[in-house]
């Protein structure tokens, strides 16, 4: 069975007010009550960002053993942090078509980023640290960041430490990889020792290096069809994107008040992607990823009644586009911890 998992960054709020409004927050969210908030939005996990800026990465990195592995239930896989985006080098620049257009990244993102999530070795280190308190050594699902030169030994050496890694493939991976074709991605993956991670928003959308856009329709039939999909993202509202691919952010829209709404996805690139899910019976798990700066561009003024309503809608949204699944829940049972 597959489990709906919440991304518990998607709920760190930008704005200073939102940030003291520990409704809102999650940086102020215990673990107790992340697990029952989410449980509550109709989540079945948790994929994790660690930070120790987080009350609930706090709690668990103090806990003893034992407790952190209650506290810990909801966590099914983790995500590698980085400081602002991975932008991987093209293999050939002198070949490939660069953008000249990529807006810089905003202070807020670059001083948030610094400030909330470890980098590089300190991010791998801190969810090394996390696996071996839980007692789940190299069984954690993990989304990781290719080496962003293209390295097959940082690549391989990453996969070594954590086995059951997988990467979000994208049009700049492509051409950091040099690969021309599905064919040659995949083949990629393999000597690296990734899996992929299929991002809705991600593999269909521009480069924020490269100036182009790849043949995502084919490329995800591709690892769907050779059995390289771990897990499936489905990436609504992303603002973040709206000056580097506005059409693909327009898009991006209409997928989540589709969502919200339970209206057709047809003719958008969630609902092609949900139709090849659908089609090859694909059954991993799921993260909704939907942050509160997207949800806010999309219906105005947060509170958190409308947050918990929103993501309750589209957690029922995604299991009527995908209803062959049946979810199962790492928050059905209740646990007390003293």
């Amino acid at each position: 069975m597959a489990v709906l998992l919440a991304a518990n960054a998607g709920f760190i709020p930008t704005s200073p007010l939102h940030i003291v409004n520990s409704e809102l927050s999650a940086i102020r969210w215990g673990a107790e009550e992340l697990n029952d908030r989410l449980k509550d939005y109709g989540y079945g996990g948790i994929e994790l960002h660690w930070s120790n800026v987080f009350k609930h990465c706090r709690d668990m990195r103090f806990a003893s053993p034992e407790k952190a592995q209650v506290l810990a239930r909801g966590v099914v896989s983790a995500h590698e942090s980085w400081r602002g985006v991975a932008n991987p080098f093209p293999f050939d620049e002198r070949r490939t078509p660069l953008r000249t257009d990529v807006p810089p990244e905003s202070l807020v993102v670059k001083i948030g980023s610094a400030v909330l999530v470890p980098t590089g070795a300190r991010s791998l280190n801190a969810l090394e640290r996390l696996e071996q308190k839980l007692g789940r050594p190299n069984t954690m699902h993990y989304v990781m960041f290719p080496d962003e030169h293209g390295s097959y030994r940082a690549d391989q050496e990453k996969t070594m430490r954590f086995p059951d890694s997988s990467i979000q493939p994208t049009v700049d991976v492509e051409a950091c990889w040099n690969a021309r074709s599905p064919r040659d991605f995949v083949e990629e993956l393999k000597l690296r020792g990734y899996k992929a991670t299929i991002d809705s928003f991600h593999i269909s959308r521009k480069g924020k290096m490269i100036d182009g856009t790849s043949n995502w329709q084919a490329l995800s039939e591709r690892l769907l069809g050779e059995g390289m999909v771990r897990e499936v993202h489905v990436s609504v509202g992303r603002n973040d994107f709206e000056k580097i691919d506005p059409v693909r952010y327009g898009q991006s829209v209409a997928e989540l008040r589709a969502l919200v709404d339970n209206q057709s996805l047809d003719g958008t690139p969630l609902g092609e992607l949900a139709g090849m899910l659908n089609n090859r019976n694909w059954t991993g798990n799921v993260v909704i990823e939907a942050t509160i700066p997207g949800l806010s561009a999309t219906y105005g003024k947060m509170t958190p009644n409308l947050l918990g309503e929103l993501h309750s809608s589209m957690t029922k949204g995604v299991q009527q586009m995908l209803p062959h699944i049946e979810w199962q829940s790492h928050f059905s049972q209740q646990h007390v911890v003293s």
